[in-house]
This record gives structure tokens, C-alpha cells and sequence, in this order.
């Protein structure tokens, strides 16, 4: 639950959190780093809804079919 509450936190105060992240992002462009971090941190990361429950069962089926998994 806190951590579902903190990325809600994080999506509703973007800039906030951006800024701070800025400081681990290793000389990226403020555009560059947002970019990078909205592919991590969206509304798919509080609840990826069925359509992501199935990407993961596909995902996981794939790999024990290669014999990875």
C-alpha cells in the first residue's frame, strides 16, 4: 500500500520528483530524463490492468517454451 502511495505521490508531483531524480541521471537533458523516467513510472506501473496480466502470462509462457524459465 505505501508503495502504491508513493508512485501516486510521484505522478501527481512529476516535476518534484523529476528534479530530484536529475540527481542521479548522469548528465541527462531534463526532456531526456523525463522520457526515460515516464517509461518506468506511468499509470501501467499502479496497476497494469488485464491486458498486462496477460502480457506477463504470454511472457512467461514464451520463456519456458525456449526453455529459459
Amino acid at each position: 500500500m505505501l508503495l502504491r502511495e508513493s508512485i501516486r505521490y510521484g505522478l501527481a508531483h512529476r516535476d518534484e520528483a523529476l528534479k530530484y531524480a536529475m540527481q542521479f541521471g548522469r548528465d541527462l537533458d531534463q526532456p531526456l530524463a523525463d522520457r526515460f523516467v515516464g517509461m518506468y513510472v506511468n499509470a501501467w506501473t499502479l496497476d497494469y490492468g488485464e491486458q498486462g496480466r496477460e502480457a506477463v502470462r504470454l511472457f512467461l509462457e514464451r520463456g519456458h517454451q525456449a526453455g529459459i524459465l
